[in-house]
């Protein structure tokens, strides 16, 4: 080949090579960048599994890079504040965002400054465990209801939490349809789970708001042969079922007039565009019905998926918000 020829071959590969640098290059300035702050700061909790999750299984459909900032929820209500409409920061919490208002953790109403939905998950883990050996022969939630029409039944709360909630919640439902005397349900405010869990224990709580994942293994079903720390769960606290998972829910035991399900969802301004919403929308939608490797995961960590849209979310959350404020009063 002459030097002429060998030249125009060279010159032929150098274009070709920059084509399809410009190419990438093109591709990676029209992925979007996705920060999602999220309300708490732990990264091994269902606020972080759930946000990892979905911003993993839509990340692709948005063309976008999304990062999971666990940030806290006071500090996430805040930097959301500040955040554009065009959806490079948007939030993703769950039923703390109004709850926290009830019980006073914020003075603003976030569901009023802000717009939530699409809506993405149930944690469906949560659960009512009490011990084995306990003192009143508690083994279900017929013995429990039993058990509080002539005994005082202490159950351990976080105050202020979404734990606090079910507890009245269920001491409301006990009062009102079972004939429990009020004063026979009381509350003993001690922390996280961790807390109640040791308190169980030790005797001082009789009920415990748990997590079904950590608590079964405490159960005898799987093998717990130490009376101090064996524990019945005796109903998962939503309305459905958990795909196989033998224990009925508060739903079922009450034919649905008692459950609560602690739901997941997306945070974004008011004004925030309504194009990037609608995206988002689709986005969750697809993957809730259609990735088998979110599926697996959301299994494997007793998640439901409960997708709503941005236009469903508000007024049902807004109701939830009243049906909880009615009930939290109550008690007061």
């Amino acid at each position: 080949m002459s030097k002429k020829g060998k030249m125009k071959k060279r010159l032929a590969v150098v274009a070709a090579l920059m084509l399809v640098a410009m190419v990438a290059l093109t591709g990676c300035a029209g992925k979007k960048s996705i920060r999602v702050l999220i309300g708490s700061t732990a990264v091994t909790g269902d606020t972080y599994q759930t946000a990892d999750f979905i911003t993993r299984a839509i990340a692709d459909d948005l063309n976008a890079d999304m990062r999971v900032d666990p940030v806290g929820s006071s500090e996430m209500f805040r930097e959301l504040g500040r955040a554009g409409t065009d959806g490079s920061t948007i939030a993703l919490f769950h039923d703390y965002t109004f709850l926290g208002t009830l019980y006073g953790a914020y003075e603003e109403n976030w569901l009023e400054e802000f717009q939530v939905g699409p809506t993405i998950s149930i944690n469906a883990g949560t659960c009512l465990a009490v011990m084995a050996n306990n003192e009143y022969g508690i083994e279900d939630w017929d013995s429990l209801v039993e058990a509080a029409r002539e005994n005082v039944i202490v159950f351990g709360i976080e105050e202020g939490s979404v734990s606090n909630y079910i507890s009245e919640q269920t001491k409301r439902f006990l009062v009102d349809n079972e004939g429990v005397p009020e004063e026979n349900i009381q509350f003993s405010a001690l922390g996280g789970m961790s807390a109640q869990r040791e308190a169980l224990w030790a005797g001082t709580i009789d009920v415990f708001n748990g997590s079904y994942s950590a608590d079964i293994e405490n159960t005898a079903e799987r093998g717990n042969t130490d009376e101090r720390t064996t524990m019945n769960i005796i109903a998962l606290t939503g309305r459905d079922r958990l795909d196989g998972v033998d224990i009925p829910t508060l739903g079922e035991l009450t034919n649905g007039r008692l459950f609560y399900d602690k739901e997941f969802f997306f945070i974004t301004q008011k004004e925030t565009d309504a194009d990037f919403i609608k995206e988002l929308e689709d986005a969750v939608k697809d993957a809730l019905e259609n990735d088998e490797e979110l599926k697996a995961q959301f299994a494997q960590n007793q998640f439901m998926a409960n997708f709503k849209t941005l236009e469903e979310s508000v007024p049902y959350f807004n109701e939830k918000m009243e049906s909880a404020r009615q009930i939290i009063e109550s008690g007061r």
